[in-house]
């Protein structure tokens, strides 16, 4: 016989009965046609699954009454939701890839012992088997109910302050990480690896193909996860452990101005001449940044640091296939003022991870140097600003120091649209190279100037993808 629940029980005296009735009031002859009926009336405070949520309960939630485990997760109904806090509809509260019975109980729960109360067995690991969703499960005989749980506090071992909060349960934790690999639930789901198995892992990005690469060429990834600038978390990317040396000398591709501007720096506004670009000529040499050693490049044109970096991309000398890096160019000021973030934190030249936030590319612990930041030497970005609209500076970029022309105007030499000029001489840009001394600022220089030695460059990726 079928149970039917209405949204809301009507109480009476007894827990449950049977009226039986035959056809219908408008209809009272021919009585031996009709067929006879029988209503089930519930008992609204009735628990017929002993799953501890009552009818009317289980009618509000939407869950079976006469199922201790809607969801088949492993925890009774009502221990969900007057315990743990998950949901009896959803086997995997927080989407993770893990089942909340798994997550709460954790995989090491072999029986309940005589007192009620859920134990651990050591190296007695509980089996798991397929559940709903193709989501594994605890393999046991019967769902954990209230009463088996007795007085245990709710499950919540992993102790990684940045991806694991010591207030929120595991199961409604997708950065917890269940087996233990270092990698959390969530990032495991998200990179199809198994967040039940040691054994499945993805690697960190500098253990990728292209990661090695690029440490091999000296480049450090800074890790991402937080907002700088309001516009969201950003993502990770790698730059020059060191600014940059000279290995050989080199020319560069050079043409108009205008191209060489809109190629590097991308400018919507700005309109130099097309004219042959100068050259630095002897000073020109291709990039290198995995050692210390020797001064570092200088004396050049901005322009032409942007054009060295993007025309010389990180290769892998033993690979036949010239397999790629990262493409480079010059930093941004905001990844400046990113990496600033990260090492000013302890007022050290080394990046890490979890100091502001966790970035699943590389493990919570994760430690590498960046030198040459805050060496006195000036490194150039490829972003422009126009000097007149720049009255006031985002905190965010972290400076401390700015050094520009009182006419709003930087030293960029001719070769700046001549309608522009107005007879200026040098001081004729409306726009200035960003370039960076740590938290100072420097803004006298257009992107043709030729500074003397004082400054240089490093290379970096773009933000990369999430």
């Amino acid at each position: 016989m079928k149970t039917i629940l209405k949204t809301t029980i009507v109480s009476i005296t007894v827990s449950a009965y049977i009226l039986t009735f035959t056809g219908c009031i408008e209809d009272r002859t021919n009585f031996s046609d009709l067929e006879t009926k029988s209503v089930v009336v519930i008992d609204p405070d009735g628990d017929p699954d002993n799953d501890g949520l009552t009818n009317q309960e289980e009618v509000d939630l939407g869950t079976d009454p006469d199922d201790a485990d809607s969801d088949d997760d492993g925890l009774d109904d009502g221990l969900e939701v007057k315990i743990t806090g998950t949901s009896p509809l959803a086997s995997d509260s927080d989407g993770d890839g893990v089942t909340d019975g798994i997550e709460v109980l954790g995989t090491d729960i072999d029986n309940i012992n005589s007192s009620g109360k859920v134990i651990t067995a050591g190296e007695n690991k509980t089996p798991l088997k397929e559940g709903k969703n193709g989501l594994k499960v605890l393999d046991i005989n019967k769902p954990i109910s209230i009463e088996d749980w007795g007085d245990k506090a709710t499950a919540n071992t992993n102790t990684n302050p940045f991806t694991d909060p010591q207030d929120k349960i595991d199961a409604l934790d997708p950065m917890n990480d269940s087996d233990y690999d270092k990698r959390q639930n969530e990032n495991e789901k998200m990179k199809s690896t198994n967040p039940l198995d040691k054994e499945s892992y993805y690697p960190w990005i500098y253990e990728t193909p292209v990661g090695k690469i690029m440490e091999n060429a000296g480049f450090v990834y800074i890790p991402g996860g937080f907002d700088l600038d309001g516009g969201g978390d950003e993502s990770g990317f790698w730059m020059a452990k060191y600014e940059a040396r000279g290995d050989s000398p080199t020319n560069i591709q050079g043409g108009n101005l205008q191209n060489i501007i809109n190629r590097y720096f991308d400018p919507d506004t700005i309109h130099y001449t097309q004219d042959p670009a100068p050259t630095s000529g002897e000073k020109l040499f291709i990039p290198i940044y995995d050692n210390k050693d020797g001064d570092s490049l200088s004396g050049m044109r901005p322009y032409e640091m942007a054009e060295l970096v993007s025309t010389n991309q990180i290769i892998d000398s033993t690979d036949t296939n010239t397999t790629l890096g990262e493409p480079i160019m010059l930093p941004t000021n905001k990844q400046y003022a990113h990496v600033l973030k990260l090492i000013s934190k302890y007022k050290t030249d080394q990046i890490k991870n979890s100091i502001l936030a966790y970035d699943e590319n590389v493990e919570e612990d994760y430690r590498r140097d960046i030198k040459e930041i805050n060496s006195g030497k000036r490194e150039v970005t490829r972003d422009l600003v126009r000097l007149v609209d720049l009255k006031n500076y985002p905190s965010w970029w972290d400076v401390d120091g700015i050094q520009r022309s009182d006419k709003n105007k930087a030293a960029a030499g001719q070769n700046v649209f001549a309608s522009q000029n107005n007879g200026e001489g040098m001081e004729q840009d409306d726009y200035a190279v960003i370039i960076r001394d740590g938290k100072k600022l420097d803004l006298r220089y257009g992107p043709s100037y030729a500074e003397k030695s004082y400054n240089g460059f490093r290379a970096a990726s773009d933000y990369l993808a999430k």
